[in-house]
């Protein structure tokens, strides 16, 4: 029997602390993302978006995706916020309510959605994060960030169940900025950030499934999204970690008997 398609989208805006700047693109990126994921003809993914809420809401929201699943499920992540550290180094996404003096009570940790991965029963998890670590940014381009994490760090392998597969996609490396999309000159709308525009695109489109086997895998995706934000902003470069253990299930051969990965959260080419 074939398990659900779940997507759970996390966008923070607005912050109450002075702190904090508001950001420009994640209405858009929750907006646009959910679109497309919950497409029948792509995605086909129950969607479900937290927009501007305190950390403690997002927390149980995330318990919740990540609990209530079985094996078979396929479950999505999307963080679109800032991200911030603390004085040790570890990373953490920023709510509404956050203050960054007081990160481990009024942020979500890293580390609290690692715990809630590995305690999953889904075999197919992917963690989108379009919030960055740190690092130089352009003139005149909003950031969203401050400090340096590296995020492979925040979700080491070692520390995931065998028998799955986990994957996650970042918006940028440990030492850059995710830029923010731009609001269009002639009026108040609001544009996806560049990371996230290019994974509705490639989705929408179908462009990004690149062997044209009607399917986008995880490595296909990440491969167009690398080459559309690099050539868009190239101080910014995307970054994955996939991890797979224990079932040779995650793999398939290709014509020349080479094998490559076929994560289970594809989308289908419209």
């Amino acid at each position: 029997m074939d398990g659900r398609r779940k997507a759970l989208i996390v966008a923070n805006d607005e912050y109450d602390h002075e702190g904090l700047r508001h950001l420009l693109s994640p209405a858009a990126d929750a907006e646009a993302l959910a679109r497309v994921l919950g497409d029948r003809q792509i995605g086909a993914f129950e969607v479900e978006t937290v927009r501007n809420q305190p950390a403690h809401v997002i927390q149980t929201h995330i318990e919740d995706l990540l609990a209530d699943s079985n094996a078979d499920d396929v479950l999505l992540l999307h963080f679109s916020c800032h991200g911030l550290k603390s004085e040790s180094g570890e990373l953490f996404f920023a709510a509404t309510n956050t203050r960054p003096n007081r990160l481990s009570s009024t942020a979500i940790s890293a580390d609290f959605v690692q715990r809630c991965m590995r305690a999953s029963r889904s075999r197919s998890i992917v963690l989108l994060l379009d919030c960055c670590y740190g690092g130089a940014f352009g003139k005149g381009v909003t950031v969203r960030s401050t400090g340096d994490v590296n995020v492979s760090d925040s979700f080491p392998e070692n520390r995931v169940g065998g028998g799955r597969g986990r994957a996650v996609i970042t918006a940028s490396s440990s030492i850059e900025y995710a830029f923010e999309g731009d609001r269009l000159a002639d009026d108040n709308t609001q544009r996806p950030s560049v990371f996230t525009t290019a994974l509705v695109d490639g989705l929408a489109t179908g462009d990004a499934d690149r062997d044209e086997d009607g399917w986008v895998s995880l490595n296909e995706l990440y491969d167009y999204v690398f080459d559309r934000v690099r050539a868009q902003t190239p101080h910014q470069t995307p970054s994955r970690d996939v991890e797979m253990q224990g079932s040779c299930t995650w793999r398939e051969a290709d014509a020349n008997g080479s094998s490559r990965c076929r994560f289970p959260p594809t989308c289908r080419r419209r």
